[in-house]
């Protein structure tokens, strides 16, 4: 099994979807092999900054894969186009080191987390809303070459269609 290391959402070849803002559910990222081969996200990490400046949100990703295939994709829906770019792996070095916890030992006593059990019912609703969609098309928005990889910008209307 191979391992391949990427970066800023990445992998041996990247397909990232603008979802249309139909305000449908939409699914996480996903990884897309060719046929008959697998794909694993082994480990991964992300950066979300707000610039109030700009308004502009940067989005940087540290992924590692495990694969039998030679060449896969990976899928990032995002509600719009955005700008795909190379970025370092020394932010998330320096994350790290600002975000380590403090260890603190001590005992409490707690009761039923009710937490799961609210965001299992959520998920559920969420769900039962989703509507069929009634176009099923997918467009490629732009093609270039990031770290080394091939990345495609996809809009699609439909998980189905994007199949």
């Amino acid at each position: 099994m191979r391992t391949g290391r990427s970066w800023v959402a990445a992998g041996l070849a990247c397909c990232v979807l603008v979802a249309a803002p139909s305000g449908r559910l939409a699914h996480a990222c996903a990884t897309a092999p060719p046929e008959n081969a697998t794909v694993a996200v082994a480990a991964e990490s992300a950066i979300i900054v707000w610039d109030e400046a700009t308004k502009t949100e940067h989005f940087i990703r540290r992924a590692t894969f495990e694969s039998s295939a030679k060449d896969f994709g990976f899928l990032v829906p995002t509600p719009t186009k955005f700008e795909l770019a190379e970025a370092g792996d020394d932010a998330f070095r320096e994350l790290e080191d600002l975000i380590r916890p403090q260890v603190v030992t001590r005992t409490e006593f707690r009761g039923i987390d009710l937490m799961p059990l609210l965001l299992g019912f959520f998920f559920l609703r969420a769900v039962k809303t989703a509507e069929p969609s009634v176009e099923a098309s997918v467009r490629v928005l732009e093609q270039k070459r990031v770290a080394g990889y091939d990345a495609t910008v996809l809009e699609a209307d439909d998980a189905a269609a994007l199949a």
